[in-house]
């Protein structure tokens, strides 16, 4: 058997997903990218429930392979960014691929599972978010009369009148050279009076 040492970091790779279990698999999610590399130096392992693991012979410290774990495919950077560090481990490139995925398995996927949760839990409130600011957008370019802009917060109405949407349940007015009549501002006045009161 060749020593682990000699082995490339694809065949280890692979020996470790196998050695992890059946819902283990290599990934070639790198190998467009690092085809070009004379020595790849990075490698991906994915597994049930949107796990993934990064793995590379060159993060870590000199014979040791650095193992973390992977944001999900479809997760923006920042949410994980927001919750946190991804965990990681560093292990001996003497050991054998069974022993490094049972280190793996004892010392990084609890703790990697406990911040996907957290991560999950986190994109959940971060789409829902998103898509709350989208059907303000939209609820306010109906009442408006006017189509919806990607590319812009502040929604332009056909009159004197302007809208931000700012959240999923928040609006700024915007009003340019707008003069009321007296009538007008009571009309305003008794349409929507908390406007008129402090603290509102």
């Amino acid at each position: 058997m060749i020593a682990t040492t000699e082995k490339s970091l694809r065949e280890l790779a692979q020996e470790i997903a196998q050695a992890l279990g059946p819902d283990w698999r290599f990934s070639t999610k790198f190998d467009a990218e690092d085809a070009q590399d004379r020595k790849p130096w990075r490698s991906r392992i994915d597994g049930p429930d949107s796990q993934a693991l990064f793995l590379s012979n060159t993060w870590g410290p000199k014979g040791m392979l650095h193992v973390s774990g992977w944001t999900p495919d479809g997760i923006d950077h920042q949410t994980q960014v927001s919750i946190g560090t991804l965990p990681s481990i560093n292990i001996s490139l003497t050991k054998t691929p069974e022993q490094m995925a049972k280190d793996i398995s004892r010392r990084l996927l609890p703790e990697y599972q406990a911040f996907l949760a957290k991560l999950f839990e986190q994109h959940r409130k971060d789409s829902e978010y998103k898509n709350g600011i989208e059907q303000m957008r939209r609820d306010v370019a109906e009442v408006l009369g006017v189509p919806v802009r990607q590319d812009r917060d502040v929604i332009n109405g056909a009159g004197c009148i302007d809208v931000q949407v700012c959240g999923p349940d928040s609006l700024r007015l915007y009003g340019h050279m707008m003069y009321l009549t007296l009538d007008q501002l009571k009309r305003f006045k008794t349409a929507v009076p908390e406007l008129f009161e402090r603290g509102a």
